[in-house]
C-alpha cells in the first residue's frame, strides 16, 4: 500500500543522530582499559556500535526516519569504510559534550528536521521500540529523555521548533552521576514539556559489562 505523501513528508523530518567515536585502541571505552586492555576496550565500543545499529536499523527503514552519525576520531572515510559508503556521516563539532550535542542539533534543525532523537553507542538495550517511542512521545513534547543507570541519559531528543534548547547543555557537569538530574531540572527552571523512556544501563565502566554479557554481538 502507497504511503500517504503527507505521512511520508512528516517521516522525512524525523531523524536519529547517532554518537560514537572511531574505534582506535587506546581512544575509545578508556574506562574500560584497566579491565579489558586498549584493543579489548577498542573491540567493545566495536561491538556496541555495531549492536545499536542492527537493533534501529530495521525500523529506521520501515518508518523512513533518516539516521545521521555523527563522530569523533578517524577521519570521515575511516567511517565510512568501517560502517558503511552510504551511511550518511559526519564529524562532530565543539570543544565539550554539551558544544557537540548543540551543533548537532542545530545543524539537523537546518537540514529540515523537526524531531530529532540523539543517542550513543554505549546501550545495547536501546531498541526499535524505544526509538518509536521516543518519536511518539515528542508528537505531544517538547522535551524526551531517556535515563541511564549511572545517573547520566542514553537518549534526548526534542522538537526543533524549540529555538531555546542550547540552554539545556550548558553548565552540566559531564561524566558525573547527576547529568540526568541536573538536565531535569533545566528543563522544569525553563518550562519544557518533558516525558521520559524506560532507564537503561549504559556499558561505561568494568562494572557495567555483566549487562554487556547477555547480548550476542558479531
Amino acid at each position: 500500500m502507497q504511503q500517504d505523501k503527507s505521512e511520508k513528508d512528516s517521516a522525512d523530518r524525523q531523524c536519529v543522530l547517532l554518537f560514537t567515536r572511531f574505534p582506535e585502541p587506546g581512544q575509545v571505552k578508556t574506562r574500560m582499559i584497566p579491565a579489558l586492555g586498549p584493543q579489548g576496550a577498542c573491540d567493545l565500543h566495536t561491538r556496541l556500535t555495531h549492536k545499536v545499529l542492527a537493533n534501529i536499523d530495521p525500523a529506521l527503514a520501515r518508518h523512513n526516519i533518516k539516521l545521521h552519525i555523527m563522530y569523533d576520531g578517524g577521519s570521515q572515510q575511516k567511517m565510512k569504510d568501517w560502517l558503511g559508503d552510504d551511511r550518511l556521516i559526519t564529524p562532530q563539532q565543539g570543544s565539550d559534550l554539551g558544544r557537540k550535542m548543540i551543533q548537532a542539533f542545530t545543524l539537523e534543525a537546518s537540514l529540515g528536521s523537526t524531531h530529532v532523537l540523539l543517542i550513543g553507542s554505549d546501550c545495547p538495550d536501546i531498541s526499535a521500540e524505544i526509538i518509536l517511542e521516543g518519536f511518539d512521545k515528542l508528537n505531544n513534547h517538547e522535551l524526551v529523555l531517556g535515563p541511564a543507570v549511572d545517573g547520566g541519559y542514553y537518549l534526548i531528543g526534542l522538537q526543533m521548533r524549540v529555538n531555546r534548547y542550547q540552554n539545556l547543555f550548558c553548565n552540566i557537569d559531564w561524566g558525573d552521576k547527576s547529568v540526568f538530574q541536573q538536565t531535569l531540572n533545566l528543563a522544569k527552571h525553563n518550562g519544557y514539556s518533558c516525558s521520559l523512556l524506560p532507564t537503561l544501563h549504559d556499558i561505561d565502566r568494568p562494572e557495567d559489562l555483566v549487562h554487556f554479557n547477555h547480548h550476542t554481538c558479531s
